[in-house]
Parts: structure tokens; sequence; C-alpha cells
């Protein structure tokens, strides 16, 4: 992104006059034509374009930010970087992160051909080794010892082709015979690192956002600060809406993929209300 560029849409982003969004947009569809030279850049302008997308002042403006949110994995100048900000959460981006049991066991079951262990983490490997045998079938055991085969090298001998090493071990976890958290307990113990990679669906921040909620477009720009918690949590809500159960499970999906493309993990409350939002009548 050039500096006038870059500059420009950053001082315009968060200016709502009626005369500047013909100005946005035009600034908008130059940005989508252009070839960025840094991954730097590249990221820079996905965060305006996901901020301007949360604020938008003009149908015809936000009709740009979606085509342009849409369209951005494509972009020439993204598949180029050799180095692409990876966490950030963006769009074709590999996100790396210890994910608690829970979320890592939900990764897994949307996503698992994407789901990986990261094998940088020299100490995971230690840890895994140690963790493995508890893992295991006595013949898989027995043929363990005899292959002598370290960490990663004898879990890649025994998952096979069908499974990636996070789907072997997040199975395995599975099946042992012991309770919820003691299984919770066995991942979080080998405090293992994965790593999704980018593809269909993964989460995402570039098109994350809820279809069904209402459009509101600002006149003003939104407070800058952070709001005290205590005296928000102690305010009335200005109004609320039921959901349907297709609704709200999607919005839990939507709250579950935030945390990961912010490389957070969230425990069991979430679940409890997914189990909940499923056996719901419709609202």
């Amino acid at each position: 992104m050039s500096t006038k560029s870059r500059l420009t849409l950053k001082r315009l982003r968060s200016q709502f006059r009626q005369e500047l969004v013909q100005h946005k947009l035009a600034l908008l569809r130059q940005l989508s034509r252009v070839r960025l030279g840094s991954a730097r850049s590249v990221l820079r302008l996905h965060e305006f374009l996901c901020f301007m997308r949360a604020y938008p002042d003009g149908a015809q403006l936000l009709a740009q930010l979606l085509t342009m949110l849409a369209c951005f994995a494509a972009r020439a100048d993204l598949r180029a970087q050799r180095a692409r900000p990876a966490d950030s959460g963006s769009a074709s981006c590999a996100i790396h992160f210890r994910f608690f049991a829970g979320q890592a066991q939900w990764l897994a079951e949307q996503w698992p051909a994407y789901l990986r262990l990261d094998r940088s983490d020299a100490g995971m490997e230690k840890r895994f080794a140690r963790a493995l045998p508890s893992l295991l079938t006595p013949q898989e055991l027995q043929a363990l010892v005899e292959l002598k085969r370290p960490g990663y090298s004898a879990l890649d001998r025994l998952r096979g082709q069908r499974d990636t090493d996070a789907m072997f071990l997040l199975r395995r976890v599975t099946a042992m015979p012991a309770n919820g958290f003691k299984r919770e307990a066995s991942v979080d113990q080998i405090d293992a690192g994965f790593v999704l990679d980018p593809g269909p669906g993964t989460p995402s921040r570039t098109p994350a956002f809820f279809v069904g909620a209402p459009i509101v477009f600002r006149s003003s720009a939104p407070a800058a600060g952070r709001p005290e918690l205590r005296a928000e949590f102690a305010r009335a809500p200005g109004a609320a809406r039921r959901l349907r159960v297709h609704d709200t499970g999607t919005n839990i999906v939507l709250a579950r993929a935030a945390m990961v493309t912010r490389v957070r993990s969230l425990g069991g409350a979430i679940r409890q209300f997914a189990g909940a939002a499923a056996t719901s009548p419709d609202q």
C-alpha cells in the first residue's frame, strides 16, 4: 500500500460525513486493483476493510467492502507473500496456538484435514513421547517398543495416511477409558501446539459476520475508549430479540471462531450454550 493511500484510508476510515463516502469508495476501488508490495501492507489493508465493514456509512460502500473481503484470499499480493501474516486471522493464513482440549476437539470435528501439530516445538515432542504409550493398544505399544522410534516418527508410523497427527492424538484421547475431565487434562498436559491451516470454511476474520444482523449505517465515529465493564453489566440492554435455533448455532460458531482467529481458547461454557441451543425449541 502506498504511503499516500495508507494515510488517506487511515484518516478517512473513522470519519463519517456523507460527503466523504464517494471519496472512500474511490479509494477502495483503487486499492482493489493495486498489488501491494509486502505482507505488512496486505495485512494493514485487511484491518482497514474489517473495521470499515463493522462501521459502514453507506450501502454502496458496504457493497464494495463485502466484495473486497469476499475476494481477499484470492489477492495476488497475498498469495505472492512467502511469509504470509500468520495468526492475523485473515483469509488464507494459518493460525498457530496451544488450543485447550475442548477447542482443539471442536476444530478437529469441524475441519479434520486442516488441524495439525506444530512440530516446531521441540519440547512438545518430548511431552508427546511420554504420553504416547497411554494412548496405544497393547499391540501398538509392543510395536512401538520394537521400532524404537522417537516421538513424531513413532506417531507418523502409527497414524497412517487417514489422519493428521493432531487428529490421531485427539481421536486416541477421546477413546481413553476416562471421563471428559481426565481426557481434557491429558491433552492439556501434553500442552500441544496446533496449526490450523487455511481451508474451505476454516475460521477467518475476513468473512466473519452474522448475515441476519440488522445493518446500521454510521453517522458518527464509534467510541474510542474502553467501556467500564461494571457499569456496562449494570446497564439494561437497549433491546433484545429471540433468535431461531439455526441462527443461535450460527452465532455460537461465530463466537468460537472469533476466539480461534484471535488466538484465544474457550472452555466448557461455550459447549454448555451449544448443547442448550441444540435442545431448545425453535423460537
